[in-house]
């Protein structure tokens, strides 16, 4: 009798547990959208055109990308990300166990660009299939040629600039740099940018910032590793780029991404510095980093939110890193050594590399904004650009 009774018990309660397993499978409801760049209904891209339209007199229109197919790689059961994307079923999704705490809907595929583009990238690309690369616009065009100084002084020969407007292009170009640089493709462009020299933490600084992301995002869906650099970052040592390399496969792949610190008790990457695998977890982790950014800039054109609410690419990237699994044994996140890959505020107000005699592979100059950080550069000998040989090229462009 007892026997009977714990079977009728045992079935009511896994009908119960089919039955909620079944609710959450179908449901439809999620407090979790793409990225509003890349949605794709018709009501949805309308709606989001005028939004900017109002806030911003300088946007573009939705790029060809909004079109591409979608692909949640990162559901599991119990997740609130509905099984259903633009009622489309996905069939059986496969949980990934690092993934995020909030699963992200993240694209299968991006545009590739034109073959001109993919000419200067594929003729750029190091061993195993990684591309040294930073974005820019005009007005920072003199820290543009220090960073090229830098990797010429320790022996680095490939590298891209992507430009953000076509001045900087024609002035590589004239430089001699045509073949390590190109204009962002217009699909990779969300919104324009301003040319000029852009001050923290202004809009165009965001915008600027914002666009580095989803550089960056098409690189890693090229099937590429994005050795990223900001062009503030000064390279000193030669094999600066076999060193993180060693650094990331020393792991045996269980390493994604090697991120700067940006402070001393290690809370906080800096987004200007870091090596990153074309995985799934890390495009994953770009899809969220530009649908962070992009939701607060909306809300600021919408809500005129006050300054501290402002989020650049920084602030976005440690937070989309915050839902990543960062468990020291297995994470797939490593930061790069403090005394060896300094910040601004280690390296040139700390002096950590005095106190300790090391000897780093790069500097960043963060920490130092406008005329500071000129003069901190040119005042520790990190400066290599001939301001004469500049001037020439400026006044042969304009003539």
């Amino acid at each position: 009798m007892m026997t009977f009774r714990y079977a009728v018990i045992f079935i009511v309660v896994l009908v119960s547990l089919m039955t909620l397993h079944l609710i959450n499978h179908t449901s439809t409801i999620s407090s979790y959208s793409p990225s509003l760049a890349f949605e794709s209904t018709s009501n949805t891209t309308t709606t989001t055109t005028n939004q900017l339209s109002t806030g911003w007199n300088s946007t573009l229109t939705m790029s060809a990308i909004e079109k591409s197919p979608w692909l949640c790689d990162c559901f599991h059961y119990g997740s609130p990300i509905p099984q259903l994307l633009r009622d489309t079923p996905i069939p059986d999704p496969d949980p990934i166990t690092d993934g995020q705490v909030i699963p992200l809907i993240e694209m299968t595929k991006l545009t590739i660009p034109d073959d001109d583009v993919m000419k200067i990238i594929n003729n750029n690309l190091h061993w195993p299939r990684t591309l040294i690369i930073t974005v820019a616009n005009y007005g920072i065009r003199h820290y543009v040629y220090n960073w090229i100084r830098s990797l010429e002084r320790t022996h680095e020969e490939r590298y891209v600039i992507v430009c953000l407007d076509k001045a900087l292009y024609d002035h590589l170009y004239k430089a001699g740099y045509g073949n390590h640089a190109f204009v962002i493709p217009s699909t990779w462009m969300h919104y324009s940018v301003s040319s000029n020299l852009a001050s923290y933490p202004t809009q165009d600084y965001r915008l600027i910032t914002f666009t580095k992301s989803v550089v960056v995002q098409h690189i890693l869906h090229l099937d590429i590793s994005a050795l990223y650099s900001d062009v503030d970052v000064v390279w000193i040592r030669p094999r600066t780029r076999d060193y993180i390399r060693a650094l990331m496969d020393v792991r045996g792949g269980g390493t994604h991404v090697l991120f700067q610190q940006d402070d001393m008790q290690q809370h906080r990457i800096n987004s200007g510095f870091f090596l990153m695998r074309p995985t799934p977890i890390m495009r994953r982790l770009m899809a969220d980093t530009i649908y962070i950014q992009e939701q607060r800039e909306l809300a600021l054109w919408d809500n005129t939110i006050k300054h501290e609410y402002q989020t650049t690419q920084q602030i976005a990237m440690n937070e989309a890193l915050s839902r990543l699994k960062l468990e020291l044994r297995t994470s797939r996140v490593v930061l790069l050594d403090l005394f060896l890959f300094p910040n601004g505020d280690t390296y040139f107000y700390k002096r950590l590399h005095d106190m300790l005699g090391t000897n780093p592979y790069i500097v960043h100059a963060n920490y130092l904004t406008g005329d500071e950080k000129l003069a901190k550069l040119k005042e520790n000998g990190l400066w290599y650009v001939d301001d004469t040989w500049l001037t020439s090229i400026d006044d042969s462009i304009f003539l």
